[in-house]
């Protein structure tokens, strides 16, 4: 992604959607829904940061800025947040 370029120890994450975490095989059940982590793409990295373009992680689900970008007429929304937020990659 070359629009956006993370400064300082942080990630820019496109969440998944329900559909594609179901694809992955990891299922995080939570007893409150809106406290469960979200998985998410990562799709840029700043420097030092251990987390690799494509890897998808887990985060908190309120974790960083939220932002839309509008690529090609199409909005995604993404989240920026320092790579220390995420909990974990799925390999």
């Amino acid at each position: 992604m070359d629009l956006i370029k993370p400064n300082n120890g942080r990630l820019v994450v496109r969440p998944l959607e329900e559909e594609e975490i179901r694809d992955s095989g990891i299922i995080v059940m939570r007893q409150n829904l809106q406290e469960a982590a979200r998985q998410g793409e990562v799709m840029a990295v700043s420097k030092g940061c251990p987390f690799k373009v494509g890897k998808t992680i887990l985060f908190p689900p309120n974790a960083g800025d939220l932002i839309r970008v509008n690529i090609g007429g199409k909005f995604l929304e993404l989240r920026i947040i320092r790579f220390e937020s995420a909990s974990a990659s799925i390999l």
